[in-house]
């Protein structure tokens, strides 16, 4: 992701799914996939989130592949705004993993306020700070733990397991 503050940030999303019910929090909701992901899961179930953004060349985007700002992307998905405001649904967030684009979610947060909620479907790999700062805009946090077991989910994800530390800290931010 491109971090820079306000109207810079730019974020590769390779899927919005509109009219989403049951599946992604409370609602009527649309689904934003984001690229990039720190695991490797062996039965991962979005495999394109791991293949480059941009061709050979380095500035082509590859087929499929958007490079939006929060702007961007608020003003694709707000033709639902009927729907997320009747129903409680709202946008979520999801990929790949996207506590990698926190200063887009948070912007884009900015842009929608209080009518929609904001999901986020995560591994929840990474930062406590990263918890903190998204928890002040995710309404609803959907962890995908993979496992409990330390030696499962090195097995599984290829890396080792912080996901107790993570949810204890994600307990202590969520009302």
């Amino acid at each position: 992701m491109t971090r820079f503050k306000g109207h810079n940030i730019k974020a590769p999303i390779f899927g919005i799914s509109r009219l989403r019910m049951g599946t992604d929090g409370c609602g009527i909701t649309t689904l934003v996939t984001f690229m990039g992901c720190p695991l490797k899961c062996k039965y991962c179930l979005n495999r394109k989130c791991h293949e480059p953004i941009y061709e050979k060349d380095g500035k082509t985007l590859r087929n499929g592949i958007m490079m939006l700002t929060p702007k961007e992307l608020y003003d694709l998905v707000r033709i639902d705004n009927l729907y997320f405001q009747s129903t409680g649904g709202g946008i979520c967030f999801g990929g790949g993993e996207p506590t990698l684009y926190e200063d887009f979610i948070i912007e884009f947060k900015k842009l929608c306020g209080d009518r929609w909620k904001i999901t986020l479907e995560t591994c929840l790999r990474c930062l406590d700070d990263t918890i903190k700062h998204l928890s002040s805009v995710a309404d609803l946090w959907i962890v995908d733990i993979k496992s409990m077991n330390p030696n499962i989910y090195k097995e599984y994800t290829g890396r080792d397991s912080e996901i107790l530390q993570q949810l204890k800290t994600i307990s202590t931010l969520v009302h």
